[in-house]
């Protein structure tokens, strides 16, 4: 995925085993670019805001956490979606969300999910989010381990590739990869999903001048 956008010219941030505070100061710092410069206030001025992740994660009800490198934990909606969504002023600049990860109770060596509580859920409310303009791309379903071969994803390397390759909107390259590798796997509880929350039409991830 970061050789693809790398290759399609984006500008490319990268974090290698980080920790629960090294995503958020990124996030947030991402978050308040936005704000300053104005990003996307011109139609057509960026492509689209992408975030991919591949590692450890679990599902507590509707509440999808990511494991961080320290132990910690970040609730998908709440602290990775929210804030590179928040900006009314980005609104129509479509945000992808990759997520590479487990989403079954426990992970071993990983501990278990948090208690939800009432603090989680101040974004999270059924996948419904008023700004919106974002798709989520999963591994695998709700409550089950996310399969991987033996060099690694099944579909990231896959949609990668196709993104990079392929001349049509990326919602029919996700659609037809995922659909290609749910077929190849025989157990119908670590299929690929997502939750797609676009509202700008077709979109084309072309290479940036």
């Amino acid at each position: 995925m970061k050789e693809t956008f790398h290759y399609l010219k984006y500008k490319v941030y990268h974090l290698s085993n980080p920790k629960k505070g090294e995503i958020k100061e990124l996030l947030e710092k991402l978050s308040d670019d936005l704000g300053k410069h104005g990003l996307g206030e011109k139609e057509g001025s960026e492509k689209a805001i992408v975030f991919a992740f591949s590692g450890h994660g679990c599902s507590k009800g509707q509440i999808e956490y990511i494991y961080t490198n320290d132990g910690g934990t970040l609730e998908l909606l709440d602290e990775i979606v929210f804030p590179l969504t928040r900006r009314e002023s980005v609104q129509h600049v479509p945000k992808l969300f990759f997520m590479d990860a487990c989403r079954g109770g426990e992970i071993l060596m990983k501990g278990t999910c948090p208690s939800v509580t009432d603090d989680h859920t101040n974004f999270q409310k059924g996948y419904q989010h008023v700004l919106g303009n974002y798709y989520i791309a999963y591994a695998t379903i709700p409550h089950h381990v996310a399969y991987a071969n033996a060099s690694g994803s099944r579909w990231m390397p896959k949609i990668a590739k196709a993104i990079r390759e392929e001349d049509d909107s990326f919602q029919n390259i996700a659609a037809k990869v995922m659909a290609e590798v749910n077929k190849e796997v025989s157990d119908t509880k670590q299929q690929c999903e997502s939750i797609n929350r676009l509202n700008t039409g077709p979109l084309y991830l072309k290479r940036l001048s």
